[in-house]
Protein backbone atom coordinates (compact mmCIF):
# COMPACT_ATOMS: atom_id res chain seq x y z
CA UNK A 1 0.00 0.00 0.00
CA UNK A 2 2.70 2.11 0.57
CA UNK A 3 4.23 1.87 -2.96
CA UNK A 4 0.51 2.81 -4.13
CA UNK A 5 0.53 5.63 -2.18
CA UNK A 6 4.23 6.66 -3.31
CA UNK A 7 3.02 6.51 -7.08
CA UNK A 8 -0.50 7.91 -6.50
CA UNK A 9 1.24 11.11 -5.19
CA UNK A 10 4.30 11.55 -7.46
CA UNK A 11 1.94 11.47 -10.38
CA UNK A 12 -0.43 14.27 -8.80
CA UNK A 13 2.71 15.96 -8.62
CA UNK A 14 3.57 15.55 -11.59
CA UNK A 15 0.16 16.76 -13.16
CA UNK A 16 0.21 20.16 -10.74
CA UNK A 17 3.83 20.58 -11.27
CA UNK A 18 4.70 21.06 -7.96
CA UNK A 19 6.84 17.42 -7.77
CA UNK A 20 10.00 18.17 -5.77
CA UNK A 21 8.08 21.02 -4.31
CA UNK A 22 5.31 22.47 -1.89
CA UNK A 23 2.45 23.57 -3.37
CA UNK A 24 0.38 26.89 -2.27
CA UNK A 25 -2.77 24.88 -2.14
CA UNK A 26 -2.03 21.32 -1.13
CA UNK A 27 -4.86 18.82 -2.22
CA UNK A 28 -5.91 16.28 0.33
CA UNK A 29 -5.16 12.66 0.33
CA UNK A 30 -8.71 11.88 -0.01
CA UNK A 31 -9.73 13.88 -3.05
CA UNK A 32 -6.19 12.58 -5.00
CA UNK A 33 -7.64 9.54 -4.22
CA UNK A 34 -11.09 10.09 -5.89
CA UNK A 35 -9.16 11.76 -8.80
CA UNK A 36 -6.83 8.67 -9.36
CA UNK A 37 -8.72 5.46 -8.31
CA UNK A 38 -12.61 7.05 -8.27
CA UNK A 39 -13.29 5.10 -4.56
CA UNK A 40 -12.85 7.59 -2.04
CA UNK A 41 -15.80 9.79 -1.05
CA UNK A 42 -14.68 13.44 -0.79
CA UNK A 43 -15.33 15.36 2.30
CA UNK A 44 -17.89 18.41 2.33
CA UNK A 45 -16.71 21.17 2.33
CA UNK A 46 -18.75 23.14 4.69
CA UNK A 47 -18.60 20.39 7.59
CA UNK A 48 -15.26 18.98 6.49
CA UNK A 49 -16.68 15.78 7.42
CA UNK A 50 -17.82 12.86 4.58
CA UNK A 51 -21.12 11.99 4.19
CA UNK A 52 -23.09 9.27 5.69
CA UNK A 53 -22.90 5.78 3.88
CA UNK A 54 -25.73 3.51 4.71
CA UNK A 55 -25.21 0.34 6.36
CA UNK A 56 -23.51 -2.01 3.61
CA UNK A 57 -26.35 -4.69 5.25
CA UNK A 58 -29.22 -2.74 4.08
CA UNK A 59 -28.33 -2.20 0.83
CA UNK A 60 -29.18 -5.14 -1.92
CA UNK A 61 -29.86 -7.66 0.64
CA UNK A 62 -34.45 -8.07 0.53
CA UNK A 63 -34.28 -10.50 3.05
CA UNK A 64 -31.89 -8.43 5.92
CA UNK A 65 -34.37 -5.54 5.20
CA UNK A 66 -37.71 -7.98 5.52
CA UNK A 67 -36.66 -9.14 8.50
CA UNK A 68 -36.45 -5.60 10.25
CA UNK A 69 -39.98 -4.75 8.76
CA UNK A 70 -41.27 -7.97 10.51
CA UNK A 71 -39.71 -7.30 13.90
CA UNK A 72 -41.27 -3.64 13.86
CA UNK A 73 -44.22 -5.13 12.31
CA UNK A 74 -44.25 -7.24 15.63
CA UNK A 75 -43.82 -4.66 17.62
CA UNK A 76 -46.36 -2.26 16.76
CA UNK A 77 -49.17 -5.37 17.06
CA UNK A 78 -47.89 -5.97 20.72
CA UNK A 79 -48.38 -2.23 21.37
CA UNK A 80 -51.63 -2.73 19.98
CA UNK A 81 -53.26 -5.63 21.57
CA UNK A 82 -51.43 -4.38 25.50
CA UNK A 83 -53.48 -1.21 24.40
CA UNK A 84 -56.65 -3.11 24.28
CA UNK A 85 -55.76 -5.51 27.15
CA UNK A 86 -54.65 -7.95 25.21
CA UNK A 87 -51.77 -10.19 24.86
CA UNK A 88 -49.51 -12.22 22.42
CA UNK A 89 -50.12 -15.00 24.09
CA UNK A 90 -53.56 -14.99 24.73
CA UNK A 91 -54.12 -14.81 21.07
CA UNK A 92 -52.03 -17.72 20.40
CA UNK A 93 -54.11 -19.80 23.14
CA UNK A 94 -56.95 -18.76 20.66
CA UNK A 95 -55.85 -19.70 17.98
CA UNK A 96 -54.14 -23.35 19.39
CA UNK A 97 -58.41 -23.93 19.79
CA UNK A 98 -59.31 -23.13 16.93
CA UNK A 99 -56.78 -25.40 14.85
CA UNK A 100 -57.70 -28.16 17.74
CA UNK A 101 -61.73 -27.83 16.55
CA UNK A 102 -60.79 -27.47 13.32
CA UNK A 103 -58.08 -29.83 12.59
CA UNK A 104 -55.84 -27.84 10.38
CA UNK A 105 -52.94 -25.59 10.26
CA UNK A 106 -52.92 -22.18 10.82
CA UNK A 107 -51.39 -19.18 8.82
CA UNK A 108 -48.05 -17.89 9.76
CA UNK A 109 -47.75 -16.16 13.42
CA UNK A 110 -46.73 -13.10 11.61
CA UNK A 111 -49.91 -12.95 8.66
CA UNK A 112 -52.40 -13.73 11.93
CA UNK A 113 -51.24 -10.63 13.85
CA UNK A 114 -51.11 -9.03 10.63
CA UNK A 115 -54.61 -10.07 10.28
CA UNK A 116 -55.51 -9.19 13.35
CA UNK A 117 -54.33 -5.76 13.36
CA UNK A 118 -56.34 -5.28 10.35
CA UNK A 119 -59.49 -6.66 11.83
CA UNK A 120 -59.16 -4.39 15.26
CA UNK A 121 -58.69 -1.15 13.32
CA UNK A 122 -61.30 -1.93 11.02
CA UNK A 123 -63.87 -2.79 13.39
CA UNK A 124 -62.90 -3.12 16.90
CA UNK A 125 -65.44 -3.78 18.92
CA UNK A 126 -66.81 -6.53 16.52
CA UNK A 127 -63.35 -8.23 16.30
CA UNK A 128 -62.87 -8.08 20.28
CA UNK A 129 -66.45 -9.85 19.99
CA UNK A 130 -64.76 -12.55 18.25
CA UNK A 131 -61.99 -12.61 19.94
CA UNK A 132 -63.24 -12.74 23.10
CA UNK A 133 -66.35 -15.86 21.75
CA UNK A 134 -63.51 -17.86 20.27
CA UNK A 135 -61.74 -18.23 23.52
CA UNK A 136 -64.57 -18.89 25.66
CA UNK A 137 -64.95 -22.62 26.78
CA UNK A 138 -67.69 -24.11 25.50
CA UNK A 139 -69.29 -26.83 27.66
CA UNK A 140 -71.70 -29.31 27.63
CA UNK A 141 -74.50 -28.71 31.26
CA UNK A 142 -75.53 -32.07 31.19
CA UNK A 143 -78.60 -32.41 33.68
CA UNK A 144 -80.54 -34.90 35.45
CA UNK A 145 -81.64 -36.08 38.62
CA UNK A 146 -79.01 -39.30 38.77
CA UNK A 147 -80.49 -41.16 40.80
CA UNK A 148 -77.83 -42.94 41.12
CA UNK A 149 -75.65 -42.20 38.35
CA UNK A 150 -74.86 -45.21 35.72
CA UNK A 151 -72.66 -46.51 33.81
CA UNK A 152 -74.39 -45.04 30.92
CA UNK A 153 -74.62 -41.82 32.04
CA UNK A 154 -70.95 -41.70 31.65
CA UNK A 155 -70.37 -43.48 28.43
CA UNK A 156 -72.48 -40.73 27.55
CA UNK A 157 -70.30 -37.95 29.27
CA UNK A 158 -67.75 -39.26 27.08
CA UNK A 159 -69.55 -40.11 23.93
CA UNK A 160 -70.48 -35.65 24.06
CA UNK A 161 -67.07 -34.87 24.57
CA UNK A 162 -66.21 -37.01 21.16
CA UNK A 163 -68.59 -35.03 19.41
CA UNK A 164 -66.44 -32.01 19.87
CA UNK A 165 -69.12 -29.76 19.97
CA UNK A 166 -68.04 -28.59 23.18
CA UNK A 167 -64.92 -28.99 25.56
CA UNK A 168 -65.98 -29.73 28.97
CA UNK A 169 -69.26 -31.70 30.12
CA UNK A 170 -70.55 -30.70 33.52
CA UNK A 171 -72.96 -32.93 35.07
CA UNK A 172 -75.82 -31.29 37.39
CA UNK A 173 -77.46 -32.95 39.61
CA UNK A 174 -80.96 -31.33 40.05
CA UNK A 175 -82.18 -30.48 43.63
CA UNK A 176 -85.91 -31.08 44.94
CA UNK A 177 -88.21 -31.11 41.82
CA UNK A 178 -92.23 -30.97 42.44
CA UNK A 179 -92.59 -32.04 39.28
CA UNK A 180 -90.64 -35.23 40.50
CA UNK A 181 -92.02 -36.07 44.00
CA UNK A 182 -90.73 -39.48 43.32
CA UNK A 183 -86.96 -38.23 44.28
CA UNK A 184 -86.76 -39.83 47.82
CA UNK A 185 -82.92 -39.39 47.74
CA UNK A 186 -81.07 -36.49 49.30
CA UNK A 187 -79.50 -34.02 46.76
CA UNK A 188 -76.32 -34.24 48.66
CA UNK A 189 -76.46 -38.20 47.99
CA UNK A 190 -76.79 -37.40 44.34
CA UNK A 191 -74.26 -34.92 44.00
CA UNK A 192 -71.40 -37.36 45.93
CA UNK A 193 -72.60 -40.37 43.99
CA UNK A 194 -71.58 -38.38 40.72
CA UNK A 195 -68.17 -36.98 41.79
CA UNK A 196 -67.74 -40.86 43.19
CA UNK A 197 -68.58 -41.97 39.22
CA UNK A 198 -66.87 -39.18 37.40
CA UNK A 199 -63.72 -39.91 39.35
CA UNK A 200 -63.67 -43.86 39.68
CA UNK A 201 -64.83 -43.99 35.60
CA UNK A 202 -62.70 -41.55 33.93
CA UNK A 203 -59.30 -39.82 33.85
CA UNK A 204 -58.06 -37.23 35.75
CA UNK A 205 -57.45 -35.54 32.47
CA UNK A 206 -60.77 -35.98 30.76
CA UNK A 207 -62.85 -32.36 31.38
CA UNK A 208 -65.91 -34.34 32.91
CA UNK A 209 -66.94 -32.09 35.84
CA UNK A 210 -69.97 -32.26 38.44
CA UNK A 211 -71.53 -28.96 38.96
CA UNK A 212 -72.72 -28.08 42.63
CA UNK A 213 -75.52 -25.31 41.54
CA UNK A 214 -78.33 -26.94 42.82
CA UNK A 215 -76.80 -28.71 46.40
CA UNK A 216 -77.54 -26.48 48.61
CA UNK A 217 -80.78 -25.38 47.47
CA UNK A 218 -84.28 -26.34 48.59
CA UNK A 219 -85.75 -26.28 45.21
CA UNK A 220 -83.88 -27.19 41.53
CA UNK A 221 -83.15 -24.39 39.30
CA UNK A 222 -85.55 -23.88 36.20
CA UNK A 223 -83.74 -24.73 33.15
CA UNK A 224 -83.68 -21.02 31.98
CA UNK A 225 -82.88 -19.58 35.61
CA UNK A 226 -79.85 -22.55 36.10
CA UNK A 227 -78.18 -21.59 32.18
CA UNK A 228 -78.70 -17.78 33.12
CA UNK A 229 -76.80 -18.35 36.63
CA UNK A 230 -73.83 -20.04 35.14
CA UNK A 231 -73.86 -17.96 32.06
CA UNK A 232 -73.68 -14.66 34.99
CA UNK A 233 -71.02 -16.09 36.83
CA UNK A 234 -68.70 -17.60 34.21
CA UNK A 235 -69.40 -14.78 31.65
CA UNK A 236 -65.84 -14.01 30.47
CA UNK A 237 -64.69 -17.81 30.31
CA UNK A 238 -67.56 -19.91 29.41
CA UNK A 239 -70.04 -20.70 26.86
CA UNK A 240 -72.75 -23.17 27.90
CA UNK A 241 -74.93 -25.82 26.13
CA UNK A 242 -77.58 -27.36 27.26
CA UNK A 243 -78.10 -31.42 26.80
CA UNK A 244 -81.50 -32.59 26.24
CA UNK A 245 -83.35 -36.31 24.75
CA UNK A 246 -85.60 -36.74 21.64
CA UNK A 247 -88.03 -37.83 24.32
CA UNK A 248 -88.76 -34.17 24.74
CA UNK A 249 -89.45 -33.14 21.65
CA UNK A 250 -92.07 -35.87 21.32
CA UNK A 251 -95.60 -34.19 19.88
CA UNK A 252 -97.22 -33.70 23.08
CA UNK A 253 -93.82 -31.54 25.01
CA UNK A 254 -92.96 -28.31 23.81
CA UNK A 255 -89.70 -26.54 25.24
CA UNK A 256 -91.09 -23.02 24.58
CA UNK A 257 -93.74 -23.49 27.05
CA UNK A 258 -91.28 -24.39 29.87
CA UNK A 259 -91.33 -22.20 32.83
CA UNK A 260 -89.00 -20.25 34.88
CA UNK A 261 -88.87 -18.54 38.51
CA UNK A 262 -89.27 -14.89 38.51
CA UNK A 263 -89.33 -13.03 41.81
CA UNK A 264 -91.41 -16.12 43.27
CA UNK A 265 -93.71 -16.00 40.20
CA UNK A 266 -93.85 -18.57 37.58
CA UNK A 267 -93.60 -17.27 34.12
CA UNK A 268 -92.95 -18.74 30.62
CA UNK A 269 -89.48 -18.37 29.28
CA UNK A 270 -89.32 -21.30 26.86
CA UNK A 271 -89.00 -18.92 24.06
CA UNK A 272 -86.04 -17.71 25.41
CA UNK A 273 -84.84 -20.34 26.43
CA UNK A 274 -84.48 -21.68 22.90
CA UNK A 275 -83.38 -18.47 21.76
CA UNK A 276 -80.28 -17.73 23.97
CA UNK A 277 -78.94 -21.07 24.04
CA UNK A 278 -77.81 -23.98 22.14
CA UNK A 279 -79.36 -27.42 22.27
CA UNK A 280 -77.26 -30.35 22.07
CA UNK A 281 -80.21 -33.50 21.95
CA UNK A 282 -79.60 -37.00 22.40
CA UNK A 283 -80.97 -39.59 20.85
CA UNK A 284 -83.24 -42.16 23.09
CA UNK A 285 -83.40 -45.47 22.06
CA UNK A 286 -87.45 -45.88 21.29
CA UNK A 287 -87.79 -42.10 21.59
CA UNK A 288 -87.35 -40.69 18.18
CA UNK A 289 -88.05 -36.78 17.53
CA UNK A 290 -91.49 -35.83 16.22
CA UNK A 291 -90.78 -33.90 12.95
CA UNK A 292 -87.21 -31.74 12.11
CA UNK A 293 -84.82 -30.10 14.79
CA UNK A 294 -85.61 -26.93 12.86
CA UNK A 295 -89.24 -27.13 13.56
CA UNK A 296 -88.33 -26.48 17.79
CA UNK A 297 -85.73 -23.90 17.20
CA UNK A 298 -82.59 -22.49 15.51
CA UNK A 299 -80.05 -23.68 17.47
CA UNK A 300 -80.61 -27.35 18.24
CA UNK A 301 -78.23 -30.46 16.75
CA UNK A 302 -77.72 -33.52 17.07
CA UNK A 303 -75.20 -35.25 18.92
CA UNK A 304 -72.62 -37.17 17.23
CA UNK A 305 -69.42 -39.50 17.63
CA UNK A 306 -66.56 -38.39 15.22
CA UNK A 307 -68.51 -36.67 12.74
CA UNK A 308 -71.90 -39.55 12.60
CA UNK A 309 -74.79 -38.92 14.24
CA UNK A 310 -75.75 -42.89 14.23
CA UNK A 311 -72.32 -43.61 15.70
CA UNK A 312 -74.01 -42.10 19.29
CA UNK A 313 -74.28 -45.19 21.81
CA UNK A 314 -76.64 -45.21 24.22
CA UNK A 315 -77.42 -48.05 26.87
CA UNK A 316 -81.08 -49.50 28.60
CA UNK A 317 -79.34 -49.61 31.48
CA UNK A 318 -81.39 -46.27 33.38
CA UNK A 319 -81.22 -44.68 37.00
CA UNK A 320 -85.42 -46.54 37.37
CA UNK A 321 -84.08 -49.88 36.46
CA UNK A 322 -81.21 -49.48 38.80
CA UNK A 323 -83.90 -48.65 41.74
CA UNK A 324 -86.36 -51.32 40.76
CA UNK A 325 -84.31 -54.19 41.37
CA UNK A 326 -82.61 -53.26 43.83
CA UNK A 327 -85.89 -52.94 45.76
CA UNK A 328 -86.87 -56.09 44.37
CA UNK A 329 -84.20 -58.40 45.09
CA UNK A 330 -82.18 -56.26 47.98
CA UNK A 331 -79.22 -57.53 46.16
CA UNK A 332 -76.36 -55.85 45.13
CA UNK A 333 -75.18 -58.00 42.11
CA UNK A 334 -78.42 -57.87 40.68
CA UNK A 335 -77.40 -53.94 39.09
CA UNK A 336 -73.83 -55.23 38.59
CA UNK A 337 -72.38 -53.64 35.28
CA UNK A 338 -75.17 -50.93 35.04
CA UNK A 339 -73.69 -48.68 37.98
CA UNK A 340 -70.06 -47.92 38.88
CA UNK A 341 -68.58 -49.99 41.60
CA UNK A 342 -67.64 -47.18 43.49
CA UNK A 343 -71.54 -45.99 43.44
CA UNK A 344 -72.56 -49.41 44.21
CA UNK A 345 -70.18 -49.30 47.87
CA UNK A 346 -71.66 -45.96 48.25
CA UNK A 347 -75.33 -47.24 48.16
CA UNK A 348 -74.57 -50.42 50.27
CA UNK A 349 -73.04 -48.48 53.06
CA UNK A 350 -76.26 -45.36 52.99
CA UNK A 351 -78.85 -48.24 52.33
CA UNK A 352 -80.27 -46.54 49.27
CA UNK A 353 -82.86 -47.86 47.51
CA UNK A 354 -83.21 -51.10 49.38
CA UNK A 355 -86.77 -50.08 50.73
CA UNK A 356 -89.85 -48.73 48.81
Amino acid sequence: RGTRRTVRRRARDDARGTRGGLSATPTPLCTARTLVAGKSRPRDAATDRKPRQTPRSCVGSNRTHARLQGKRGDQAVSGLLHARSRTLSTFKRVESIARARRGAKTAPPRTIRRALVVALLSRPAAAMARLAAASKIRVAVYGGAFDPPTVDHMRCCAQILRSRQVDEVWLTPCGPRPDKPGIKTSTTHRWAMCEIAVNTCFSPTLPVRVCDADVTRSRAYFTYDLLRKLSSDHADTHDFKFVVGTDWLQAGTDIRKWESDDGGVRRVTGHKLVAEFDFLVLKRPGHPAHGELSDYGPRFSYLDVDGDEDAFVEGGGSSTTVRQRLRATGDLDAVAGLVPAGVLAFINRHRLYFEG
